[in-house]
């Protein structure tokens, strides 16, 4: 009786830290990097709308969040120009905008502006404010 005993216990023990393991796996997962749309704008602040990116290699899992960044001096900005000028088109054909990479400045970061990435130190998973360190962004160019 005693062995029963001990062993329905060993195994509650087993079944106890297999479930503390698994769950601090499933919490293991952290984002320094999120992509998405500026919503709100100011002068030292951005809240941007979209997908925290897991970044942990091989993994696929992200989530809907929105995080207000705050803009510091050493932020780096990049901005990604896309050069539109289709000019006339033949039917059926399409046009790829050209790209160029440029040093970004803080007054494109604009209600509506898209992030390709933004990335900070702290997990983004789990805080909706964070600082900056690097902001890549679109921007558009149709001059030409």
């Amino acid at each position: 009786m005693l062995i029963i005993i001990v062993a329905v216990v060993l195994i509650l023990a087993g079944i106890k830290l297999y479930s503390i393991n698994f769950q601090s796996d499933s919490n293991k997962e952290v984002s320094h990097e999120m992509r998405g749309n500026i919503i709100k704008a100011d002068s030292q602040f951005i809240t941007v709308e979209g997908s925290a990116i897991s970044s942990k290699p091989g993994s696929n899992y992200e989530e809907t969040k929105t995080i207000k960044f705050k803009i510091k001096p050493e932020t780096i900005l990049k901005n990604k120009v896309l050069i539109l000028n289709p000019g006339k088109l033949k039917p059926g054909e399409t046009y790829t905008p050209r790209t160029e990479e440029k040093p970004g400045v803080l007054s494109d970061l604009v209600i509506g502006a898209w992030i390709i990435s933004i990335k900070s130190k702290e997990n983004l998973f789990k805080t909706n404010n964070a600082a900056a360190q690097e902001v890549n962004y679109v921007s558009y160019d149709s001059s030409n």
